[in-house]
């Protein structure tokens, strides 16, 4: 049987069909009436020639419809992105604001203890932080959260407006 020739279109053509129509290779061998080994080859040739960037020859109006789909799939990552990112930072804050309390204190010096343990309320969040004060820091020291002063003299005053308070609902 004698070897048969086909011309570059007829290959690109083939290639084409196949690659476009959906339809199975041995269905388009049979309609072109070749052997399937033969376009099944032709197509290789095709991938080959693809990954080395030499390919056939694109028809202008596809190749315009896949630059419009790319960018348009280009803008719509990079919305999807920029959504992400705001429900990240959307996510840092509320799990912080629902984790309890984060503890620090600021000195001249900068950041000295921070803690973001979970703490069940606000108030235990304090006790901690007012037993830090208490175990490492000078009591005299001056504090802006307790109005600038001294714990000493903040836990003074605290209990002296309950003494006062109840020597005068006792006399009165």
């Amino acid at each position: 049987m004698a070897v048969r020739k086909y011309d570059q279109g007829f290959k690109e053509e083939a290639v084409r069909l196949l690659l476009t129509s959906g339809k199975q290779l041995k269905e388009i061998a049979e309609d072109l009436g070749i052997h399937p080994s033969t376009l099944r080859e032709w197509r290789n040739a095709y991938w080959a020639r693809q990954e080395a960037g030499s390919g056939y020859e694109e028809d202008p109006a596809t190749a315009k419809a896949l630059a419009d789909k790319m960018k348009n799939l280009q803008k719509e990552n990079d919305l999807l992105r920029r959504q992400r990112d705001i429900l990240k930072k959307v996510l840092g804050i509320l799990s912080q604001r629902s984790r309890g309390i984060v503890i620090s204190i600021y000195s001249d010096r900068g950041c000295q203890y921070a803690s973001t343990a979970f703490r069940e309320s606000l108030a235990q969040a304090r006790l901690v932080l007012f037993d830090y004060i208490e175990c490492f820091c000078n009591r005299s020291r001056l504090h802006s959260s307790l109005g600038y002063q001294s714990p000493v003299e903040y836990e003074q005053c605290y209990y002296r407006q309950f003494t006062l308070a109840s020597v005068s609902a006792n006399s009165g």
